[in-house]
């Protein structure tokens, strides 16, 4: 839990700081992102825990991306190691072993993000559609993943992809009793970063 309350001091931080940097006011940042200003002070303040659209909406707003926001290290010359511990955990579920991390991101905006994602039994995560054209590619590690699109369901066992548009409402579960590890790349298509929410 320790590391879900760094993030949302990092995110406070990185908010506020990139706000500063470019003249915004919080009413100006607030219409934006297409959040109210009493989140946008909750937030800055660190007293909140926005969801994961709240704060993608915050980046593009700002001109940074998601990855920016939450603290991903920024890419530094032709190839990078990032540590577990700089890979920021930004969803928990009910149960602590069940937690997505952005794992890495491609160019300032986050363009293309690599997420780490583990669930225990009876886990679910309802992720909202993404804009026009976004795709996502899975690999399950362990267990077997669940995936929900529209009244599609599909079971992706152990050492299997899975392919699915990202610009629909969809959820991962798992709904067996041995935890699920699965690797996510989230790929926009250029142009609609700037269509998002």
């Amino acid at each position: 839990m320790a590391q879900v309350e760094t993030l949302q001091h990092t995110v406070a931080r990185n908010v506020r700081q990139y706000r500063r940097a470019r003249g915004m006011t919080l009413d100006a940042l607030a219409n934006a992102a297409e959040i109210s200003r009493r989140m946008l002070i909750l937030i800055e303040r660190g007293a909140t825990n926005p969801s994961i659209a709240t704060l993608d909406r915050l980046g593009q707003a700002l001109g940074v991306g998601f990855p920016a926001i939450v603290g991903l290290p920024a890419p530094l010359g032709e190839a990078q190691i990032i540590a577990p511990e700089a890979m920021p955990v930004v969803w928990r579920g009910t149960h602590p072993d069940s937690a997505a991390r952005l794992a890495v991101a491609l160019a300032p905006r986050g363009d293309v993000e690599m997420w780490e994602w583990r669930l225990t039994a009876g886990e679910t995560f309802a992720a909202k559609a993404e804009p026009p054209g976004t795709q996502k590619l899975l690999v399950v590690l362990a267990g077997i993943l669940t995936l929900q699109i529209d009244e599609t369901v599909l079971r992706v066992p152990t050492e299997h992809a899975a392919r699915l548009p990202g610009d629909r409402p969809h959820s991962y579960e798992n709904r067996d009793a041995l935890p699920v590890h699965f690797v996510g790349t989230v790929v926009f298509r250029p142009a609609s970063r700037d269509e998002k929410h």
